[in-house]
């Protein structure tokens, strides 16, 4: 015991424990890694601290009593570390509720008048919660409701903050025991005996799929065998009247002081913690220290559980009404702030690029401009030397044709027209002696190197003076390749 509080850990950790600001509500698929499960008794808090990391499941034990500081408990945990309350079967009712199809959003709403409808009036305001059973009828829908007083909550929540912690989920201990059921250890009723507590709570659940639970007093001295509480033995005859009599009827137990089997022909007890507890490393110790709140944490810890468990949170509807408004808004300035940061960043951004970009521009216009003016005089300078190197090329153009036709043309064959465009075609027109001249010309051209691609374009006799005379047209190509 220090300072009011006991702790069963490996390694103390000292945190701040500051205002507990954060919002449980995870996405779907999600994991947590930590959750501290508690319960309020007569001599002060009861809790489980779990975290979950690579290496495993941790787990601490947490007794407070009444002289407890908000400081001693903000050494023990985080100021993220998610808070749950658990309730205890003596602090909520059940009711199994048939009601039509609705909408998912209008189901807690039609609980809610039907489970208040049924209520004494003294019972006074009513918080309300639910787990969906099997359907039994088509178009119906079946839910197990939690009803609890407002007052009761109110009240636990305020003793709560008093201790420095905001309870985030209040759960009542049957959404525990459900998954008790669907787990691997199979059994006729289950009983819970936590360690340092005057009360064990039994759990049965019927072919419906109901849960039936009790809570039985344990004997002040501390003397009495579980075998011989009278509240357990009742439950125990209750539930053999309903089986054969060569059945055995298996009840698994959670916590210290497990019954040996053998005691009874017909009743078979059977250590269920090593099952469940096992596989997540809790040590035998903190098994029996309050099994059921373990189990919570366990759940809460593991995403495929947590959201089926929420359905049955019993905290005020305004509180979490009010929850979500905060966390909506807090999203909300966030999500603005962020915004406008983003604008301010794109401005100064905007406005260095362009400051550089205006500079850039300026430069380019001046070097533009500059180019130009140098690009007008290497422009002219180009067209002259253009004009310079035609000039070259095509100053024997004339001469070249008039020698090469002097060279090739056989006797016999005069020329009216010799055309020379500036692309180097060379088109001749002229008469023949006879019709068979203007077929030899092409051949005599092409052997000398000035004349390429001849063609006789046409050749033909027409009649002259009282005669025939013969016409041709040939056109070519000039070959400046071989000048220098």
């Amino acid at each position: 015991m220090k300072n009011d509080v006991d702790v069963d850990r490996t390694a103390a950790r000292s945190e701040t424990s500051g205002s507990r600001r954060r919002f449980f509500g995870l996405r779907r698929g999600s994991a947590r890694s930590q959750v501290f499960v508690c319960r309020l008794t007569e001599d002060g808090l009861r809790g489980v601290h779990l975290r979950r990391s690579g290496g495993g499941l941790a787990a601490d034990g947490v007794i407070a009593t009444g002289e407890t500081t908000r400081a001693d408990l903000g050494a023990i945990l985080s100021e993220r570390c998610p808070v749950v309350l658990m309730l205890p079967r003596s602090q909520y009712l059940i009711k199994v509720l048939e009601v039509p199809k609705a909408l998912p959003g209008e189901v807690p709403a039609l609980l809610r008048l039907q489970a208040e409808a049924a209520l004494p009036g003294e019972f006074g305001k009513a918080e309300v919660s639910c787990r969906r059973l099997p359907a039994l009828r088509e178009g119906h829908d079946r839910y197990e409701v939690y009803v609890s007083r407002g007052d009761l909550i109110a009240g636990q929540l305020a003793s709560l903050a008093a201790l420095g912690l905001r309870v985030d989920l209040a759960l009542p201990s049957a959404v525990v025991w459900a998954e008790v059921f669907d787990s691997q250890v199979k059994a006729d009723m289950f009983v819970a005996s936590p360690s340092d507590d005057m009360q064990l709570e039994l759990a049965s659940r019927g072919p419906d799929g109901t849960l039936s639970l009790r809570t039985i007093e344990r004997d002040a001295s501390g003397g009495e065998s579980p075998l011989l509480m009278r509240g357990l033995v009742e439950c125990i005859r209750s539930l053999l009247v309903h089986r054969e009599p060569e059945s055995i009827l298996t009840i698994g137990w959670l916590g210290e002081a497990c019954p040996a089997s053998g005691a009874h022909d017909q009743v078979a007890f059977i250590d269920a913690g090593e099952t469940l507890f096992g596989p997540n490393g809790v040590k035998p110790r903190l098994r029996t220290h309050d099994p059921l709140m373990l189990l919570l944490g366990i759940s809460l810890l593991e995403p495929e559980k947590a959201p089926r468990l929420e359905t049955g949170n019993l905290l005020p509807r305004s509180m979490v009404l009010r929850r979500r408004q905060h966390a909506m808004y807090r999203r909300t300035a966030a999500a603005a702030a962020l915004v406008l940061l983003a604008i301010a960043f794109l401005y100064v951004a905007l406005a260095a690029r362009v400051s550089r970009n205006r500079s850039l521009s300026d430069d380019i216009t001046a070097r533009t401009a500059a180019i130009r003016k140098e690009g007008e005089s290497v422009g002219n300078r180009l067209e002259q030397l253009r004009a310079i190197s035609t000039a070259r090329a095509t100053r024997n153009d004339f001469r070249d044709v008039l020698q090469t036709l002097y060279d090739a043309t056989p006797a016999g064959i005069t020329y009216n027209t010799i055309g020379l465009t500036a692309d180097g075609r060379v088109q001749l027109r002229g008469q023949a002696d006879s019709l068979s001249l203007p077929f030899l010309l092409p051949e005599q051209l092409e052997k000398h190197q000035a004349f390429q691609h001849v063609l006789l374009h046409d050749a033909g006799q027409v009649k002259r003076q009282g005669g025939t005379m013969t016409e041709f047209r040939i056109e070519c190509s000039l070959d400046r390749s071989g000048r220098k």
